[in-house]
């Protein structure tokens, strides 16, 4: 498990381009909300495969 909170630097750049941040958001089952919540977690392979996503679009 890794904090959610983490990808906020990776939504920033992303939000600061296009809207693509929503659609990684959700294909990978996260919401905004619980990226902001310093102490949600996510499952790391849910962390590694976001930015992967952010790379093939």
């Amino acid at each position: 498990m890794i904090r959610a909170s983490s990808l906020g630097p990776i939504l920033r750049v992303l939000d600061q381009r296009e809207r693509r941040a929503d659609r990684l958001l959700s294909r990978n089952m996260l919401t905004r909300s619980m990226v902001s919540d310093p102490y949600a977690k996510i499952p790391l392979y849910r962390y590694v495969v976001f930015p992967e996503g952010a790379a093939e679009s």
